[in-house]
């Protein structure tokens, strides 16, 4: 197809009224995506609370002690490790928060990156020994970058921490709306990418049509293109449409999740036929993706039901699932009883006699 007919076809107009739509909807980065902050008070960066991606399933892994991780099956010690690492760095910043002195840092050598971060945003220290400790490590992780930077910055350091944050486009997104002119450097990246965060800077800039125009031309074999499109062109033509769900039903599963879920603000008709259509591709993980269809898109009690009877979906995500609808877990104890004697079966049944006891 003529490449020019789709940059005719890219409509700037209906594309920044789509993104005005769906920006409240848009989950902002926060600090309790990272870790947990206990009853430490910290500067309020974020005020929405929609639904942020979720990495990894915690109703099960929460519940289980710090001894148990030689018994655990090997699928579950992604999720585990990742709750002994948020845990730790939970503990850091409870720790350290009351105690960082500007004058005398001390307990800082093996501060992670991200808790130095949120250190620097909620203390906000002046030029000094607690900064020069904090700065060097919170630029060891995006997160850590992007948390300095929503604190006081010195002029010295910007460009240290811009170019940190320039790997993620939702942290670039975010500081841009946060501080406009802080994050100016960062537009040149924005507009070289086509994903749907990059497109809330770029729909604002001078050569946003040119812009708009690429991303229709990449969106037929670029998955994150094909995401931009549906979700900011609504009106495009049927045959426009049906080439970029063409390309993400051959595509990550995840992508076609967030197609579904970001055009359900921008479609004023056919949302429903476009879920249809892409169900089948983001929900064949059988998890991660699985979960978030089931948790934002596909909600009703009978669908729900009806998911958690799939054998196959991996049974920690089943459990998620299962926590979050307060779903009776039938289905998940019959799953066990086919394995009774590994080591995943008795963990899932400990579970789920747990749920059942009445709480204190």
């Amino acid at each position: 197809m003529n490449k020019s007919y789709h940059f005719n076809k890219a409509n700037l107009a209906e594309a920044q009224a789509a993104m005005a739509k769906l920006l409240p909807n848009l989950p902002m980065p926060r600090v309790s995506e990272q870790l947990d902050c206990g009853e430490i008070q910290l500067p309020q960066i974020c005020i929405d609370t929609n639904l942020p991606w979720q990495e990894h399933p915690w109703a099960i892994i929460e519940s289980l002690n710090p001894f148990v991780r030689r018994l655990l099956p090997d699928n579950w010690l992604a999720a585990y490790d990742a709750h002994i690492e948020r845990s730790r760095k939970s503990s850091q910043l409870v720790m350290l928060h009351p105690r960082c002195r500007p004058d005398e840092p001390t307990g800082l050598e093996s501060v992670d990156g991200v808790v130095a971060g949120v250190l620097l945003m909620s203390l906000r220290p002046l030029p000094g020994a607690l900064r020069q400790e904090l700065l060097p490590r919170c630029l060891t992780h995006w997160w850590g970058a992007y948390f300095a930077a929503r604190g006081l910055v010195m002029a010295g350091e910007m460009e240290r921490l811009l170019r940190c944050i320039s790997n993620d486009p939702r942290l670039v997104t975010a500081l841009w709306l946060a501080n406009p002119e802080f994050a100016e450097p960062l537009v040149p990246v924005a507009m070289g990418r086509s994903d749907l965060w990059s497109s809330i800077i770029a729909l604002s800039q001078p050569l946003s049509d040119l812009w708009l125009g690429r991303v229709a031309i990449q969106a037929e074999h670029h998955q994150l293109s094909a995401v931009t499109a549906l979700v900011l062109q609504p009106a495009a033509s049927s045959e426009l449409k049906a080439r970029w769900i063409n390309r993400l039903r051959s595509g990550h599963p995840r992508l076609a999740y967030l197609a579904v879920r970001w055009s359900r603000f921008t479609w004023a008709a056919g949302w429903e036929q476009l879920r249809d259509e892409l169900k089948s591709r983001a929900c064949s993980d059988l998890g991660l993706a699985w979960f978030h269809w089931h948790r934002d898109i596909d909600q009703a009690p009978a669908v729900v039901d009806e998911a958690l009877r799939q054998r196959a979906v991996e049974v920690l995500w089943q459990a998620e699932l299962a926590a979050l609808t307060k779903h009776h877990g039938q289905y998940l104890h019959q799953q066990m009883l086919l394995h009774p004697d590994q080591n995943e079966a008795r963990l899932m049944f400990d579970w789920l006699q747990r749920r059942l006891k009445p709480r204190p």
